[in-house]
């Protein structure tokens, strides 16, 4: 509960009445769309994700970079599109996730873009697998202003842990953890937050409770839990928790169980070069609305592909993603 509060406060003290009018009129334009049945948004999406890099150094088997699942050209975002990208979501969209397929502390200049978009009171969100938090890396970060850091921990030995987070090593991750927490101590600040999240599977869920009692621990502020997403159904056994409750999926249908989304409403999703997709699940980039090289966040946001992208899920036509995702 402790945690959930600063997490909630972090985020709040964030917010402006522009922001907040942006965010309520996002959550009308939702209702009125269901009710009409036609697309009506706000002006700006609430939640901006940022691909920095779609490169990683894990290849974990269930992440459409570490599997290979995609054919998506690798590279880094530049200075110039990420400081386009914060220009215009300062003021309007209050949320600013640094991640989506790769791991963003590959980035050489992730530290100089977090400072950048601290300094436009962006809520700034941040994933990593931690196997590159190293002791001036934590400290760098710690300084720069970042908000939330979220950790990728699933499991509470190498065995499980290494079975999924393949290249990772736990006693490493853990002492990194411990690193970053001595660091923030010594800076005497109360940011980031740090939230450990685990994806359970079958091979960790015997971990579970082990796992959130890590939350007592000073270092912890949150420990989450997330359903894993499969990429390939061909080893729905190996992999899907026997616990419903850790599982998102139909298994017969091969699907997810719900169809109710409002991120289409909510978030927009950039990718490193520029490229504006449907959501977070467009991992390959297959529906893309635009680019921010060529236009801005808030015509891509109301353009007519969009538009009817949206139109297509509130009739119930959907596309394949949609039956892969985590907020369905």
């Amino acid at each position: 509960m402790r945690g959930r509060f600063r997490i909630f406060w972090s985020y709040f003290v964030r917010l402006s009445l522009r922001k907040l009018w942006n965010i309520i009129t996002a959550e009308f334009g939702w209702l009125l769309s269901l009710i009409s049945r036609q697309p009506i948004t706000g002006k700006y999406p609430t939640s901006i994700t940022v691909e920095l890099t779609n490169k990683c150094n894990f290849r974990c088997p269930h992440c459409y970079t570490g599997g290979s699942f995609g054919d998506r050209e690798q590279g880094m975002m530049n200075r110039e599109v990420f400081r386009r990208i914060v220009d215009q979501a300062a003021g309007k969209a209050h949320r600013l996730l640094l991640y989506f397929q790769g791991e963003s502390l590959l980035h050489p200049e992730l530290i100089d873009f977090i400072r950048y978009a601290n300094k436009k009171h962006l809520h700034t969100y941040l994933s990593t697998n931690g196997s590159l938090l190293a002791e001036e890396l934590s400290k760098q970060i710690i300084a720069s202003g970042l908000d939330v850091l979220v950790i990728s921990y699933d499991g509470k030995s190498q065995e499980t842990y290494g079975k999924y987070r393949i290249n990772g090593n736990l006693e490493a991750l853990d002492r990194a953890i411990e690193i970053f927490h001595h660091e923030k101590l010594e800076s005497g600040s109360n940011k980031p937050l740090v939230i450990l999240q685990c994806i359970v599977m079958k091979s960790n869920e015997h971990e579970i409770s082990e796992i959130r009692r890590l939350q007592k621990s000073e270092s912890i502020d949150r420990v989450q839990l997330k359903t894993l997403q499969l990429l390939d159904f061909n080893k729905t056994n190996q992999w899907l928790p026997s616990d419903a409750s850790y599982n998102r999926y139909d298994t017969d249908e091969k699907k997810a169980k719900n169809r109710v989304c409002k991120q289409l409403w909510r978030s927009m999703v950039i990718l490193w070069d520029g490229q504006v997709v449907a959501c977070c699940n467009d991992k390959n980039g297959d529906f893309a609305w635009g680019s921010i090289t060529l236009n801005s966040i808030a015509g891509i946001w109301k353009c007519a592909t969009a538009n009817e992208f949206r139109k297509n899920v509130l009739s119930g036509s959907f596309p394949e993603i949609c039956g892969n995702c985590f907020y369905s």
